[in-house]
């Protein structure tokens, strides 16, 4: 069969050419009106526009040759009509406030530049903001940026377009800015500050692996007012869970911006072979990060690692009167925090509730005195109801722990009497509520070795309900990174100063009070008598240490 050019040469033979031009002209012209009826369909219609006409580079990691080796090639393709594409077509179709985490190689960057593309093409005078945390990843070169970018990649959408699209909307190619000459809509590239965005408005703006910017919660703040609908954050779960406020915006269950999860699994052409290929040498940390979406598990350097939410965190657990019951605290004025323990005949221990300190609204902080009184008022309530004794202070506890600086005479009694050169210590404060504080000093990583021991025998559980501040510092408790970036060692024998040491520090006081390394891994404690024996020629007699039951 004769194709259309073959066809329309054949129909000019014969003619003048006034005639040829003539025909020519008009075939122009049904041309423009075909082009104006699709710019008018591609404009109204995204999924139409993205799988006909946009293009990006397609490595192809799903290939597997006959003999099981990754065989990747690289090709130029159409956006491939994959339901996880889809989706996030469909959920950016208009502008809105989205959260999006991601397994890596999900297209789902690529599919963020086709839109804005499309929308610097289509959409008047619109504004737009592209930005992340190295500005090489916003724009690589201007007019000469690669894919590794993001207006790099839109650049490539935009360059493999049909020639009449390009030429209804010119663009003006700089670095860090791509401008629509025709409408004068526009995307902005900027690298990721303090407060990026702040000053401007946009119609749309991307905050690409924003689970890994600095300053995320001034980002986030400024980047929401500077697009208050169609901020788009998208990253994989942070180093840091849910500490990052990407992790806490993902996994809070009450907010108000648009969720989407893209898993692997969506993919559909990856299965269980592609995964076991993907995940060949990867650590767990960066399993749970690039590919499975955990937050929990994408936390690096974790203290507790043998902590599993699974095992370890019960449904319901609440007090029970027949078991005795245990406090534990860090202490601090704004910061004081306590959390309640109670042990069973086998020794297991069970994390039952937990209380912090807070500010007064009044006078803007309390005294170590209302710490103390508000764990009496919960400890004479419900479920509790211990005794409340003569002197305000509680009777019933099996025991307490806490920091050993907390015996050291360090609080002004300023505040409760005239003579502000008295001083006293928080030990001697919770004593007069007849909360008698033992403590002991011990190495730090001895308390850590105590309570991963006991997660790995299962012999520490957590209330689910009513510990949440507990159970996110067991996940979030990590160790300081080394200043030096040693590969060999890149981690220190101490913990991130953050929220959750006050809430471990607590626990660890319990742990060493109650137990020693020997203990902890299932043995008995030694124990010694002092015998009088004799020694030496002349038999005198001389103390020796001897051990019990040997």
């Amino acid at each position: 069969m004769e194709n259309l050019e073959s066809q329309i040469l054949k129909s000019l033979e014969g003619q003048t050419e006034e005639q040829i031009l003539a025909s020519l002209s008009l075939l122009d012209r049904k041309q423009e009106a075909i082009y104006d009826k699709l710019w008018v369909k591609c404009k109204e219609d995204l999924h139409f526009w993205v799988f006909n006409y946009a293009r990006a580079v397609n490595l192809h990691m799903e290939a597997v040759v006959e003999d099981g080796k990754s065989a990747p090639d690289e090709s130029v393709d159409l956006f491939p009509d994959f339901p996880h594409v889809r989706m996030v077509l469909d959920a950016l179709k208009d502008p809105t406030n989205i959260l999006i985490d991601k397994s890596r190689d999900m297209m789902c960057t690529w599919s963020l530049c086709a839109i804005f593309c499309h929308d610097l093409i289509f959409q008047e005078a619109a504004p737009l903001l592209m930005a992340s945390r190295r500005f090489d990843d916003v724009d690589d070169g201007g007019e000469d940026s690669t894919t590794d970018s993001l207006l790099g990649r839109v650049r490539f959408i935009y360059e493999n377009l049909p020639e009449w699209q390009k030429s209804r909307a010119p663009l003006r190619i700089k670095t860090g800015l791509m401008r629509n000459k025709k409408t004068e809509a526009y995307i902005a590239g900027i690298k990721a500050v303090r407060h990026t965005g702040r000053g401007g408005k946009y119609r749309r703006a991307v905050a690409d692996e924003f689970g890994h910017w600095p300053y995320g919660e001034a980002n986030l703040e400024s980047m929401k007012y500077a697009c208050q609908r169609g901020l788009i954050l998208l990253s994989t779960p942070p180093r840091e869970g849910r500490n990052h406020c990407f992790g806490r915006l993902a996994t809070e269950t009450n907010k108000l911006m648009a969720h989407l999860s893209l898993h692997w699994s969506l993919h559909p052409l990856r299965g269980e072979e592609w995964y076991e290929h993907a995940i060949d040498g990867m650590t767990p940390e960066q399993v749970a990060r690039e590919l499975e979406i955990s937050y929990s598990g994408a936390v690096e350097g974790r203290i507790l690692g043998s902590f599993d939410e699974e095992v370890h965190l019960v449904e319901g657990l609440e007090y029970n009167p027949n078991l005795p019951l245990y406090t534990t605290h860090d202490h601090g004025v704004n910061e004081e925090t306590c959390v309640f323990f109670q042990i069973d005949k086998d020794d297991t221990w069970y994390i039952i509730d937990e209380y912090q300190g807070g500010k007064n609204s009044d006078s803007g902080a309390i005294t170590v005195w209302d710490n103390c009184e508000a764990l009496v008022d919960m400890l004479n309530a419900d479920p509790y109801n211990l005794v409340r004794t003569a002197n305000n202070g509680i009777a019933g506890l099996s025991g307490s722990y806490g920091d050993p600086a907390g015996k050291v005479e360090n609080i002004i009694l300023q505040t409760r009497k005239s003579d502000d050169h008295k001083t006293t210590s928080y030990h001697a404060v919770y004593n007069q509520h007849n909360i008698k504080i033992k403590s002991k000093y011990s190495k730090w990583l001895d308390g850590i070795q105590i309570l991963n021991d006991r997660f790995k025998r299962r012999k520490l559980y957590i209330s689910r309900n009513k510990c949440p501040s507990v159970w996110e510092a067991f996940i979030h408790y990590r160790r300081a990174r080394n200043p030096k970036d040693d590969p060999k060692q890149p981690y220190l024998d101490s913990a991130v100063r953050d929220w959750t040491n006050h809430w471990m520090d607590a626990v660890r006081y319990f742990a060493i009070g109650r137990t020693t390394l020997a203990t902890a891994r299932g043995r008995r404690q030694t124990r010694y008598r002092q015998e009088w024996r004799p020694s030496g020629r002349t038999g005198c007699m001389y103390p020796t240490m001897v051990r019990v039951g040997k």
